[in-house]
C-alpha cells in the first residue's frame, strides 16, 4: 500500500498497512508474501469499488446516470440470445447492484478464500499462532482465529479485525 503512495502516506496509512501485514503475517506468510498479500488486498478492494455495476459516477446527474445504465443494459441485451443466453440473463445484475452487500461479500469471500487455501500451506516457521486453528470469515472483512481479542483499523467502508 505504501508503494502506491509515497511520501504522502500518512499514520493512518501506517496503520492499515501494519495491521494488514500483522494479519497475513499470523497466517503463516512471511515477511514478502504478507506484503504482497497486503498490495493485492488493496487492489480487490479497489477493484471492487471500482467495478460495482451501476454505481454513480463522479459528474453525472441522475438522468445521465440513468441513461448510461439503459445504454449498457441494451448493449448487454443485444446479442443474439441462441447464442448469448447467459449474458442476456446477467444483463440487469451486470449494470446495476440491486445487493451491494451481497457483490461486495462474494468478492471478499473470493479473495479471502483464496488467502486461507493459501494460509494453509505455509511452513510453520513463519505461523505465529502456534497449532491455533485460523479462521477466515467474511462479515466485509473479519480476519480472525481462535485466540481472541481483537485490534481494528477502519480501512474505508470497512474494517479489519485480527483477531
Amino acid at each position: 500500500m505504501l508503494t502506491r503512495i509515497g511520501a504522502g502516506c500518512n499514520k493512518g496509512c501506517f496503520d492499515v498497512t501494519e495491521a494488514t501485514l500483522a494479519v497475513f503475517g499470523r497466517l503463516g506468510f512471511p515477511p514478502d508474501q504478507a506484503a504482497h498479500l497486503s498490495l493485492q488486498a488493496l487492489w480487490t478492494l479497489v477493484s471492487l469499488v471500482g467495478s460495482e455495476p451501476g454505481a454513480p459516477q463522479p459528474g453525472l446527474g441522475a438522468d445521465d446516470q440513468a441513461e448510461k445504465e439503459r445504454s449498457r443494459r441494451a448493449t448487454f441485451l443485444s446479442p443474439a440470445p441462441a447464442r448469448y443466453p447467459r449474458l442476456i440473463a446477467a444483463a440487469p445484475a451486470l449494470t446495476r447492484c440491486e445487493e451491494p452487500d451481497a457483490f461486495y461479500g462474494l468478492g471478499l469471500e473470493v479473495f479471502l478464500a483464496g488467502v486461507a487455501r493459501l494460509a494453509e500451506s505455509q511452513p510453520a516457521r513463519w505461523k505465529t499462532c502456534r497449532r491455533t486453528p485460523v479462521y477466515i470469515t467474511c462479515s466485509l472483512f473479519r480476519l480472525s482465529d481462535s485466540r481472541g481479542g481483537s485490534t481494528c483499523v477502519p480501512f474505508g467502508g470497512f474494517s479489519w479485525s485480527p483477531q
